[in-house]
């Protein structure tokens, strides 16, 4: 087999240092068919001049020889491979890629939506949730502001008299100070079959009968209540000391009931829940998002006052 000088070159150097082509294969890991081409000269069978530059340098390497004399042998053999500059190693890329990147552009408007809508659920949906979710049917505590006196409920008061004692005169009728009743005329019995006096007497019972006519009206009805929700409100209803009603009403929503002489209402939204009893209209008893008990009982003349302190 004819070899060239650079391939007798590398084969005396190998078998100097007692190396097979197969141990040099396992050290240089290149291929045992491309060593045999080095060694024999024939350099079409190896890669373009490149690649075939990098053998010869790994395999000098792997000999300990001079790879500068190595490579001289080889354009020396092949002179048109003279021209082929020497690959450089770069430090740097060749282009400046951005230090922002679109990628990373876009992964930061996806995080910032994703925040913001987190943001509106929370706000929107999940923060009332939890406010009306506590509105729980427990005592609340005691307030440090002095709470009013109980009072009754403005409502429509039947007219009322007293009746006079006997002798004594009479000051009013129908719930009208100061203003004297209609004029009763005396009923003077005549002579007794004993022939004994008699005193006159003034009768009272058609006044006492008019007066008291509104009052048990009034008391018979019962105690009407209609409860309307100007926000989401939840609600607990007693009606004479049994439960009637525990939900949420919507806005716009009312609940209607009737009750005997008792009525108590816990609200979890005072500020938005509208209280009528017997078709009167009460002021709002606290502000939006507060929690309140309250209750109110009718009274025998008719009239409706809230309880101070209901259990």
């Amino acid at each position: 087999m004819a070899m060239s000088e650079l391939g007798a070159y590398l084969e005396r150097h190998r078998t100097e240092r007692g190396l097979t082509l197969d141990e040099v294969e396992d050290l240089t890991r290149i291929r045992r068919v491309y060593l045999e081409a080095m060694e024999s000269g024939e350099w079409d069978a190896l890669p373009p001049g490149v690649y075939t530059r990098g053998l010869l340098k790994n395999y000098a390497r792997a000999l300990g020889v001079s790879q500068a004399s190595v490579l001289r042998l080889y354009v020396k053999e092949r002179p048109n491979e003279a021209r082929m500059p020497e690959p450089q190693l770069i430090s740097r890329p060749l282009v400046n890629e951005p230090r922002v990147s679109l990628e990373m552009v876009m992964a930061v408007v996806i995080m910032v939506a994703a925040v913001g809508l987190m943001a509106w659920i929370v706000r929107g949906y999940v923060l009332p949730a939890i406010q009306m979710a506590g509105a729980t049917p427990t005592r609340p505590a005691p307030s440090a502001t002095p709470r009013a006196a109980a009072s009754p409920v403005p409502t429509q008061r039947s007219a009322a008299t007293t009746v006079p004692a006997a002798g004594a005169p009479v000051t009013g009728t129908l719930g009208t100070p100061g203003t004297p009743p209609p004029a009763t005329p005396a009923v003077t019995p005549g002579p007794s079959p004993s022939g004994a006096p008699t005193s006159p007497l003034r009768s009272t019972a058609a006044p006492l009968a008019t007066a008291t006519a509104g009052a048990t009206a009034a008391a018979s009805s019962g105690l009407g209540v209609e409860v309307r929700a100007n926000g989401n409100a939840w609600l607990r209803i007693l009606l004479d000391g049994e439960e009637a009603y525990e939900g949420f009403l919507r806005q716009g929503d009312a609940w209607k009931g009737q009750a005997k002489s008792q009525v108590l209402i816990r609200m979890g939204n005072a500020g938005d829940t509208q209280i009528i009893l017997n078709g009167r209209r009460l002021e709002p008893l606290g502000k939006r998002g507060e929690v309140l008990t309250r209750a109110w009982r009718l009274l025998p003349d008719g009239n409706i006052e809230q309880i101070d302190r209901p259990e």
